[in-house]
């Protein structure tokens, strides 16, 4: 309401508290009718895309942990997972959407810098994350 300045919004706090008790939507849209959306949505919730890996996304992400030379590209990490500690690398979406497989997308990393990541909370329940947790540093030393 101040950055609009909705009747004088800004004055004294009785006056914005008057006007927050007296403000009627209705009110607002006659004077600001334009939508809210700058931009008109490509997709419907009926007709979104499903987040799904695509059919090849074995191939690509074993592509992509091979040209990292199977370590992880966290800059503060770097550990090096190759032969029997591969399982512990995963790769990564960038943008969150599983089927966008574009190399500047896609981010090799360790289990624990993977659920390190925003909305990967999730992942440091499972079994391979504790498992990681007690050999990480023995790993990362001979490195």
């Amino acid at each position: 309401m101040d950055n609009l300045n909705w009747n004088n919004y800004s004055e004294n706090k009785l006056i914005r508290n008057k006007i927050v008790d007296e403000f009627s939507i209705s009110q607002f849209f006659e004077k600001f009718p334009k939508s809210l959306l700058s931009v008109t949505p490509s997709h419907t919730a009926d007709t979104a895309p499903l987040n799904d890996y695509s059919t090849d996304w074995t191939h690509i992400s074993k592509e992509a942990k091979r040209k990292a030379g199977y370590k992880c590209q966290n800059s503060n990490c770097h550990v090096d997972l190759a032969g029997a500690y591969s399982q512990y690398l995963h790769v990564h979406h960038l943008d969150g959407q599983k089927n966008n497989n574009r190399k500047h997308n896609l981010k090799v990393l360790c289990v624990k810098c993977h659920a390190d990541e925003p909305n990967h909370g999730h992942m440091k329940h499972g079994r391979d994350y504790k498992q990681f947790l007690r050999i990480y540093e023995q790993v990362k030393q001979n490195n």
